[in-house]
């Protein structure tokens, strides 16, 4: 349900642990909407995330106790076989609990947040990039009294502490490797990744003489509802190099052959 594989990533990820005694700590965060929706209700992946406070379909903030009993979420700690939206303590349906509400401006930021996490995991950059030690340091960061990594802290806490950070971001923006500054730098920026892709496309597009419609807009709850299908544009970079290759061809098919007298001093030449 909840596994994922080892990396550089899985430092952010939030631990599942369960103690007896009453509210003990246990992360496992759930948006009550993405539930009710489900023809069969289960805890996403992505939640495990100690950056991921919001859910991002449904705009309202993720939770992480139950509204019946005030314990942290266990649903792997059943002491009986009941589904994953019941509270493994008290049986509270956790698909009628109240949604949280966030502003705005901390949606946006937890946003450009994953997506910075995402951009530097795609490109390799996590390994020696800073900014997942920067995160796990931001409580820290932010106020010296709070001793507690951001994995340690409740989804309220976290709501917090990204409340509290500048919008652009100034704790996490910079990093000694200067590629990665740059990118991370203009993702802030310009406001996210699909909006760092969006010349990139139309570049593409003007190259395959498309129009502008063909970068269709996503609606996919796991990336920007604003930013560009990615689909189409792997599609037309894609196209781009099968064009590339196709006029080397050519050219490699046009070119005159050496002639005989050169041809055979190579091959004396080559033992």
């Amino acid at each position: 349900m909840m596994t994922l594989g080892a990396g550089p990533g899985t430092r952010l990820l939030l631990p599942l642990r369960h103690v007896a005694r009453r509210k003990a700590a246990t992360w496992l965060q759930f948006c009550p909407d993405c539930l009710a929706g489900d023809d069969a209700p289960y805890f996403r992946r992505r939640w495990r995330s100690a950056t991921r406070i919001s859910c991002w379909e449904h705009g309202c903030g993720l939770r992480d106790r139950c509204p019946g009993c005030g314990n942290g979420i266990a649903a792997f700690a059943q002491r009986d076989l009941i589904a994953q939206h019941f509270c493994s303590r008290c049986g509270h349906d956790l698909r009628i609990a109240a949604r949280v509400r966030l502003l705005a401006a901390t949606r946006r930021k937890a946003r450009l947040i994953d997506d910075l996490c995402r951009f530097e995991a795609a490109r390799g950059f996590t390994a020696r990039s800073s900014l997942t030690q920067r995160l796990i340091d931001l409580p820290h960061a932010i106020s010296p009294a709070i001793p507690h990594a951001l994995t340690q802290l409740s989804v309220a806490a976290r709501i917090g502490c990204i409340d509290r950070i500048d919008g652009g971001l100034t704790l996490l923006r910079h990093d000694d490797i200067a590629t990665i500054a740059f990118w991370r730098d203009r993702i802030v920026r310009v406001g996210g990744v699909a909006k760092t892709l969006e010349p990139l496309c139309e570049s593409v597009c003007r190259g395959l003489s498309m129009q502008r419609e063909g970068c269709r807009k996503t609606h996919h709850a796991d990336f920007y509802t604003d930013g560009l299908d990615l689909t189409t544009l792997r599609s037309a970079y894609a196209a781009v190099l099968a064009r590339r290759q196709k006029h080397r061809n050519a050219r490699l098919a046009n070119r005159p052959l050496a002639s005989a007298s050169l041809q055979d001093a190579i091959t004396t030449a080559i033992p």
